[in-house]
This record gives structure tokens, sequence and C-alpha cells, in this order.
């Protein structure tokens, strides 16, 4: 759904893509908004119009609501997936209309808004088999200088490793594609109750011991952290009364 202003993602602000890829590429497009607490209610019920209106232009592309459950309250995201770039050359709704349509709804409440481009990494990714989490983990890192290469070889490293051993953890890598130097990274982990933060039985360290043995796999934990500094993390609650699917 398009916000009424686009600005450029800080590099403190978090997301991620739902897992479910439902269309036909691995760009994704999502829009984040901050609404004051007591603006919440009204904000709803005006971003439920503007589903309606979506539904009216019989829009082609999926937009998945999510809200923030830590962090600031009031935060939410709206998030089409699974793109390629020809599509975003014909949105499923006209970009002036959308966006006239959410300044007289949802925009009314809104004190900020911003937008921002990303691609999942396919052969970084361990999607789960079933689509639309109840929640998702997001931990955000930003890649250092010179070192985008090292961080995603550690990432294909480790998700060959937790593909070979049937690893149970699922996960999804994507990267920024708007926001310029430097370059955040974000990992993506789907949950579907409370119950499933619980850690695995078998740690990401464990895996690549097991795979690689116990100097490569330090070798490849310091390349990591060598390459990218950590940001921080939130959760995201899916609100499935405020997407919009055709």
């Amino acid at each position: 759904m398009r916000v009424s202003t686009l600005l450029t993602l800080a590099i403190g602000a978090t997301f991620l893509t739902a897992p479910a890829l439902a269309q036909n590429g691995n760009v994704a497009m999502g829009y984040f908004v901050t609404v004051e607490s007591r603006d919440v209610p009204a904000f709803e019920a005006a971003a439920k119009r503007h589903v309606e209106f979506h539904r009216r232009q019989n829009d082609s592309w999926r937009w998945d609501a999510w809200a923030a459950v830590t962090g600031p309250a009031g935060t939410y995201a709206y998030i089409s997936d699974g793109h390629s770039w020809a599509d975003f050359d014909n949105p499923g709704v006209a970009p002036a209309a959308d966006g006239a349509d959410w300044a007289n709804t949802a925009g009314k409440f809104t004190v900020t808004e911003e937008a921002m481009m990303w691609e999942m990494l396919p052969w970084g990714s361990r999607p789960p088999a079933e689509s639309g989490p109840a929640m998702v983990q997001v931990f955000d890192y930003q890649v250092k200088p010179g070192k985008a290469q090292d961080l995603e070889h550690v990432i294909r490293k480790f998700t060959e490793a937790a593909t070979a051993q049937n690893w149970p953890g699922r996960y999804l890598w994507e990267r920024t594609v708007s926001t310029g130097e430097p370059q955040a990274y974000f990992v993506v982990v789907p949950h579907e109750s409370w119950a499933s933060f619980e850690p695995l039985e078998t740690s990401g360290l464990e895996v690549l011991i097991a795979a690689y043995g116990q100097a490569e796999a330090q070798r490849l934990l310091d390349m990591f952290y060598a390459s990218a500094e950590p940001i921080g993390s939130r959760i995201w609650a899916y609100r499935a009364d405020l997407s919009y699917s055709p």
C-alpha cells in the first residue's frame, strides 16, 4: 500500500518480508508508518477502509500488514514481496490513486512514513514449508565497508551446512537495495507461537562445527562478525485484518 510520503529508510529501522513467496521474484517493497498511541484505533479503522480501496481496484499485488510487538508502540509495516524488478513498472494499483486514497484514510493519522526495497537471498535462506507465520523476529546488521562478499560467503556456507544436516531452523536472509551505503542485511525468523521462541536443540554454531570442524567454524564465525555490525532486533505480529490479498 503506497503511503503519501516516500522516505529512505534510516539504517536503524528494521524490516522483514513475509516468508510466503507468493509472486514471481525475490524483490520486496515495504512501507513503514508510526502512529500516536491515542490514534491507533482510528488509524486501524481507516487502514481497513484503504484495504477496501485495493479490493475495489482489483489490485493484483498482495500486501501483508504487520504490527510491531517490541519497540515503539503504534509501528506498522505493509509489505508486498515476491516481485521481479519489472513488476514495479506496472504496479497493481496506479500509484497516484493509491497515494490519494491513503492520504484521505489511514494517512491522516500517521506521524512518520518511510519506504524501502530489499531482496531475498534464495541461496542463503531456508523458508518454512508453510506460509503465513503468526510472528517474525528480525535481526538487523549493517555491513562494514568492503565486507559484503565476506558476509555473503558465511551466509552461504551456513545455509549449505544447515540444509545438509536437515537442521530444523528456518530463516530468510535479505539485503536492502534502496538505502545506498552502508548496505543493511537482515535475517527474518518465522514463528507460529511464543513457544517457538525457545532455542533449538542444536545451535547454529553446532551446525557449523558438525559441517566444517571446530577451527573452520570459528573462522567463519569470526568472518561474520568482522563483516557486519549488529543493529538490533524486533518482533512483528501479522495482522490479517489489515492485510490485502487478491
